[in-house]
């Protein structure tokens, strides 16, 4: 009967729960119970870095098959002693003993972030932080190790959500997001629904001369966008995987610079790193929405959820960013508050810009004033050889600089010691003192990341492979000058038409600052000219203090409320 088989599936279903959930409770407990956080060690993905990470390559070449230990000892180093014991003459030593006595030199010398051969307890080795967390000691990852290592409790690396519990663990740990309230917590996903966006092919161009605005990171600022700098065709739309966000929607960027906001202010489409969070009912306010994430109450950038990687993904926005449901009553004041806040940021930031156009006006009626111009790869040498430092002890300490100490105002904020060795042989980008170095990958360059190096550790710096490196012979241009000339609204967005490469790792070719012109007047000509940049400059960062104090003031309106 009907009756009967409803009973018996219930029946099953209930007894299908018991199991599975007991099972889950079981390993919660067992994980809970874990006091020391799991250290996690991630490789590169890309070849040439993994040969770096490792310290050594495979050869698959006939005669010198194996594993060779990357290194620039030879059999020529061998110690005095060792060479009277092994034979009177070097030379009478055969190919294949040569090669073994190298890669035994080599392996003694190996260069790997891993581990030290001649000291375990080496505190810029991976193997150092693996033994302390296996001694069950409290360890604070240090920055410069970010890249190969992270920590998160083993509850977090178990899947308790799905109904089929496969007890596999994950080397990137969710981590759930909440905001701490007196409402009702909804996951995201249950209250908008999140629209990501996409690019159109860039080999067809006339994808990109069309009348639909097309928002990238670059122009995520906080405010309401009205216009882009690219707009695509109909065809671009019907070719390409963009979706229409609703003009209202808070628009959100979830992959390389994570956490940016802005309010679409005319129906659009946006790239694939940028959310559209669009209201699935009237129970929640766009403006509510747009308030939350441009407070930074819910920081993604910092959350772990971006392990080993400047990206989330919509899952993890539907799922595990959680916020509070206020009623539309609370929802309204809150706005109300914030944007009287919002007001004035906007009439700062209209004042930074006003300020940024002085800069470019007094650049470009400088550049007409007729003085002789001059190809810029006549001028400036760029990206520098590593040669240039072959013959410093690898000992040597130098400054690193990752692309996340390269800030967008124009100085690095961020340089951590390494020894030469560690960074050298890599496909890091080597720069001296003085040198101006600009990020050459999307969104990293359009956004601003650029700098003159200065304080580097003895005078030599490394850092991202996606920089590109500028030296002027200063007796015939000011590195300020140049730099004041590439650092404008003007060359990125030529920079960004120039770009070469896929969605998401375009980069722009040494090429094209090469090929560009710049006026070379007089020395003490540019130095009027950068003194008057610096005026403008300072006050420019005066107005980003203001700025710098809105998200906190923001937050304290919404905890107001919410608590």
């Amino acid at each position: 009967a009907a009756e009967d088989k409803k009973t018996e599936l219930n029946e099953r279903f209930i007894n299908f729960l018991v199991r599975n959930e007991k099972d889950k409770l079981y390993y919660f407990v067992l994980a809970s119970q874990n006091p020391q956080e799991v250290l996690i060690v991630k490789s590169p993905s890309n070849n040439s870095e993994m040969k770096s990470f490792l310290g050594y390559e495979w050869s698959s070449a006939k005669g010198n098959e194996g594993i060779k230990y990357l290194g620039s000892a030879t059999v020529e180093d061998l110690p005095e002693d060792d060479k009277d014991d092994a034979l009177e003459n070097i030379e009478t030593l055969e190919s294949d003993d040569k090669r073994v006595l190298t890669n035994l030199l080599n392996f003694q010398q190996i260069n790997t972030p891993l581990y030290d051969p001649i000291n375990n307890k080496n505190k810029e080795k991976i193997n150092y932080w693996i033994s302390q967390n296996f001694e069950s000691k409290g360890i604070n990852i240090p920055e410069d190790m970010h890249t190969f290592l992270t920590k998160s409790p083993l509850i977090d690396m178990l899947d308790f959500d799905r109904v089929a519990f496969s007890k596999q663990m994950t080397l990137t740990p969710k981590h759930k997001i909440v905001i701490v309230s007196k409402f009702d917590i909804h996951r995201l996903g249950d209250l908008v629904d999140v629209k990501i966006g996409g690019t159109p092919s860039r080999a067809n161009d006339t994808f990109f001369k069309g009348n639909n605005l097309w928002v990238s990171i670059s122009e995520m600022n906080g405010e309401v966008i009205s216009d882009t700098k690219e707009k695509i065709t109909d065809q671009a739309i019907q070719n390409s995987n963009v979706k229409l966000i609703p003009k209202g929607t808070t628009l959100l960027s979830f992959k390389l610079s994570i956490g940016k906001t802005a309010i679409a202010g005319k129906d659009l489409y946006t790239n694939e790193a940028i959310a559209g969070l669009i209201p699935k009912s009237n129970r929640i306010l766009d403006q509510y929405i747009f308030q939350i994430f441009n407070a930074k109450l819910i920081d993604l950038d910092k959350t772990g959820l971006n392990t080993f990687g400047k990206s989330l993904n919509s899952g993890h926005l539907k799922s595990d960013v959680k916020i509070p449901l206020p009623p539309l009553s609370i929802q309204k004041k809150i706005i109300e508050e914030c944007q009287s806040i919002d007001n004035e940021a906007l009439r700062t930031n209209e004042a930074i810009r006003n300020e940024i156009f002085l800069i470019e006006t007094a650049i470009s009626d400088f550049i007409n004033q007729g003085y002789p111009t001059k190809k810029l790869e006549n001028i400036v040498q760029m990206n520098p050889s590593k040669r240039e430092i072959a013959d410093l002890d690898p000992n040597t300490i130098v400054s690193f600089v990752e692309m996340a100490s390269l800030s967008e105002d124009g100085f690095i904020a961020e340089k951590v010691e390494k020894k030469l060795k560690e960074v050298k042989k890599g496909s890091y980008k080597y720069f001296a003192e003085e040198d101006i170095i600009i990020a050459k990958i999307t969104p990293c360059m359009e956004n601003g990341k650029c700098a003159i190096a200065k304080g580097l550790t003895n005078a030599i710096g490394f850092g991202s492979s996606e920089y590109h490196v500028f030296r002027v012979d200063e007796s015939k241009i000011l590195n300020q000058y140049l730099f004041a000339f590439l650092n404008r609204e003007s060359i990125r967005r030529d920079a960004e038409r120039n770009m070469t490469g896929s969605s998401g790792h375009r980069r722009v070719p040494d090429t094209f600052y090469k090929d560009l012109d710049i006026a070379i007047p007089p020395l003490e000509i540019q130095k009027k000219l950068v003194l008057e940049i610096e005026k403008h400059k300072s006050k420019i960062q005066e107005a980003k203090q203001i700025l710098s104090t809105i998200a906190i003031r923001k937050e304290q309106v919404i905890k107001k409320y919410l608590s």
